[in-house]
Protein backbone atom coordinates (compact mmCIF):
# COMPACT_ATOMS: atom_id res chain seq x y z
CA UNK A 1 0.00 0.00 0.00
CA UNK A 2 1.93 3.30 -1.31
CA UNK A 3 0.58 6.69 0.07
CA UNK A 4 3.85 8.74 -0.78
CA UNK A 5 3.19 11.38 -3.53
CA UNK A 6 5.58 13.88 -5.42
CA UNK A 7 4.86 17.37 -5.34
CA UNK A 8 6.28 19.01 -8.70
CA UNK A 9 7.23 22.32 -7.63
CA UNK A 10 7.36 25.07 -5.08
CA UNK A 11 4.20 26.56 -6.59
CA UNK A 12 2.54 23.44 -6.66
CA UNK A 13 3.36 23.17 -2.98
CA UNK A 14 2.11 27.07 -2.03
CA UNK A 15 -1.00 25.88 -3.65
CA UNK A 16 -1.85 22.51 -1.71
CA UNK A 17 -0.84 23.97 1.63
CA UNK A 18 -2.24 27.64 0.86
CA UNK A 19 -6.21 26.59 2.19
CA UNK A 20 -6.87 27.30 5.89
CA UNK A 21 -6.68 23.69 7.55
CA UNK A 22 -8.42 25.04 10.69
CA UNK A 23 -11.63 22.71 10.03
CA UNK A 24 -9.48 19.70 9.77
CA UNK A 25 -7.43 20.19 12.85
CA UNK A 26 -10.43 20.78 14.44
CA UNK A 27 -11.58 17.31 13.30
CA UNK A 28 -8.45 15.50 14.64
CA UNK A 29 -8.11 16.98 17.65
CA UNK A 30 -11.80 15.77 18.51
CA UNK A 31 -9.77 11.90 17.89
CA UNK A 32 -8.92 10.35 20.36
CA UNK A 33 -4.54 9.98 20.54
CA UNK A 34 -3.02 7.20 19.10
CA UNK A 35 0.00 5.12 20.66
CA UNK A 36 3.52 6.06 19.31
CA UNK A 37 4.02 2.53 18.88
CA UNK A 38 0.44 1.47 17.75
CA UNK A 39 -0.02 -0.61 14.59
CA UNK A 40 -2.69 -0.58 11.72
CA UNK A 41 -5.17 -3.16 11.75
CA UNK A 42 -3.34 -3.98 7.90
CA UNK A 43 -0.03 -3.75 9.49
CA UNK A 44 2.55 -6.77 10.67
CA UNK A 45 5.60 -7.29 12.88
CA UNK A 46 8.29 -8.73 11.86
CA UNK A 47 10.43 -10.93 13.93
CA UNK A 48 13.74 -11.40 13.00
Amino acid sequence: MHRDFVIDSFHELFDKTAPDFTPVYERLHALPEIAADAKAVEEEAIQH
